[in-house]
């Protein structure tokens, strides 16, 4: 880095000069083939200030050398210096970050390590209940994380003339709301290999970098963004433990009501049906208390044994 060189924060990059220097942490990265780029690694930064403006900045490399260069002085989790870049507008479908600009490394780009530290993982988890009521735009990809519940079966899709494994389950946040999600590929044989050494199906799952997915023809759903996302299953968070004992503390409520032997005096009453709430399936689960409820739902098989 050139001496008495001014760092720039992400939300000043724009795209009228190439001599930016910025001092950020490497989240994730991947490569994937495009159909006008050929092979390209895709990388995720935050810098200093992404706790308090949740910004990240993606930087493209399209050019082999560029890419094999880039690899060699970038390690996940670790503080560089960037200096020299292009930026341009960001754009796509489902866009990993809300920067209004991308960058891209050129032959000129010199990366070198950092002094600084900060071992902030920059996780920034959605609310389920923005999810589910369009609040956040689908163009850009979030981070959830939630309990494992209604675990259906692995499932082999034929999709473009191969077939592809599919799991489809709900999550549950701490505060009783819930999402459907399907996870798609490697994704699933990663969830198999921890189901088959926990043996635990109501797990904690985060899913990183997650898209929403929801059209006329499927209902809303958070999934894999083809090979951009991250999943952790049990991650060593505070919010898995919070998820955890909230599961625990509910059924322990629920094994105090259902060990009362004690004789109770009681009465008949009628309630009228349109009196009583109507209450979701993640709900009943959830419930330390008994109360007539009912539920809209659809009946997916019959057991005639």
């Amino acid at each position: 880095m050139s001496k008495n060189k001014s760092i720039s924060l992400l939300k000043a990059i724009k795209p009228y000069k190439q001599g930016w220097c910025i001092q950020v942490k490497l989240i994730h990265s991947w490569r994937q083939k495009t159909n006008y780029g050929g092979d390209t690694l895709e990388l995720i930064f935050a810098d200093e200030t992404v706790r308090y403006i949740n910004i990240y900045l993606s930087i493209y490399v399209s050019h082999m050398n560029y890419i094999q260069r880039t690899q060699r002085k970038l390690s996940l989790g670790e503080w560089r210096l960037i200096e020299t870049f292009s930026v341009s507008q960001a754009g796509g479908q489902y866009r990993p970050t809300n920067h209004t600009y991308k960058m891209s490394i050129i032959e000129d780009t010199s990366i070198s390590p950092s002094s600084y530290e900060c071992d902030d993982n920059f996780l920034r988890f959605s609310l389920f209940e923005e999810i589910g009521n369009g609040t956040l735009k689908t163009s850009f990809l979030i981070d959830v994380i939630g309990q494992v519940i209604s675990f259906r079966d692995v499932q082999s899709v034929h999709v473009s003339g191969k077939d592809k494994k599919k799991v489809e389950f709900r999550l549950l946040d701490i505060n009783g709301q819930s999402i459907a999600c399907c996870l798609w590929g490697k994704y699933v044989e990663q969830l198999e290999e921890h189901l088959q050494k926990s043996n635990d199906p109501s797990m904690v799952c985060l899913i990183r970098f997650a898209k929403i997915n929801f059209n006329n023809t499927s209902p809303l759903q958070v999934t894999n963004a083809f090979d951009a996302s991250l999943i952790q299953l049990d991650p060593e968070l505070p919010e898995t433990l919070a998820l955890k004992l909230r599961v625990s503390n509910n059924e322990f409520a629920l094994a105090l009501t259902d060990t009362k032997k004690e004789k109770r005096l009681t009465k008949n009453q009628t309630v009228h049906w349109n009196n009583v709430d109507i209450k979701s399936i993640s709900e009943i689960m959830m419930a330390t208390v008994e109360e007539d409820c009912k539920i809209i739902c659809s009946i997916e098989c019959m057991d005639t044994d």
